[in-house]
């Protein structure tokens, strides 16, 4: 099986992804080639895949982002 990988450097696209009750961006992923045509989560939700044409991006999520201070928010 061939593998390429390309320098995230190189891709001009980004995926963000927001909070949906802060509304705020929690993460950036730079490195992608193309717009972002496709986007699938693992079913543990620490992994997903994200597809241009005819490239797949495998990313896992730091764990920082799961340590969530729910007492912050305890009203």
């Amino acid at each position: 099986m061939d593998v390429t990988m390309t320098s995230t450097r190189v891709g001009k696209f980004d995926a963000r992804f927001f909070h949906l009750v802060l509304e705020e961006e929690f993460a950036l992923v730079k490195g992608h080639l193309g717009f972002i045509n496709s986007l699938a989560f693992h079913p543990d939700g620490n992994t997903y895949a994200s597809g241009e044409d005819g490239y797949v991006r495998l990313n896992q999520f730091d764990q920082s982002l799961f340590d969530f201070d729910f007492e912050k928010f305890d009203y």
